[in-house]
């Protein structure tokens, strides 16, 4: 799981310490977040901080990193490594074809649209732009 900062933010003192804040967390939010909990434990295996100064988790199961995703759950694991601190959805950029020139870029509903019409779930297109601008 990928988290990342805005402008003022940045990840502040030593990855060990920022693993053992996170965790101390996790238990706080598992008593807490009325959300499913996952089976077994909950467990960070490692940290990473890439070369733009995001912070790569990795978790012991896949269901631990989609619990800390959950709504109510993101929002305190994120503010405990940093109050500027943002969970990042995985986000791909796709080419569609036939849009009409109708469309908006920033139109929820024609990105709604758009989604169904390329047989996506609902909200899973989540920003637009034009590859050359309808004339």
């Amino acid at each position: 799981m990928l988290v990342g900062f805005n402008e003022e933010g940045e990840a502040k003192g030593s990855l060990t310490s920022l693993k053992e804040h996170a965790e101390a967390m996790i238990q706080q939010l598992l008593e807490k977040v009325p959300t499913p909990l996952p089976r077994g434990s909950i467990e960070i295996e490692e940290v990473t901080k890439m070369h733009t100064g995001e912070l790569l988790f990795q978790f012991n199961s896949k269901e631990a990193a989609e619990w800390i995703k959950e709504p109510g759950v993101r929002e305190g694991f994120a503010w405990a490594i940093d109050p500027a601190a943002r969970i990042k959805d995985c986000s791909y950029s796709i080419l569609a074809a036939f849009v009409p020139l109708t469309f908006q870029t920033d139109n929820p509903v024609h990105l709604q649209e758009l989604s169904n019409r390329n047989r996506l779930a609902g909200g899973q297109i989540v920003s637009a732009q034009w590859v050359k601008l309808p004339s």
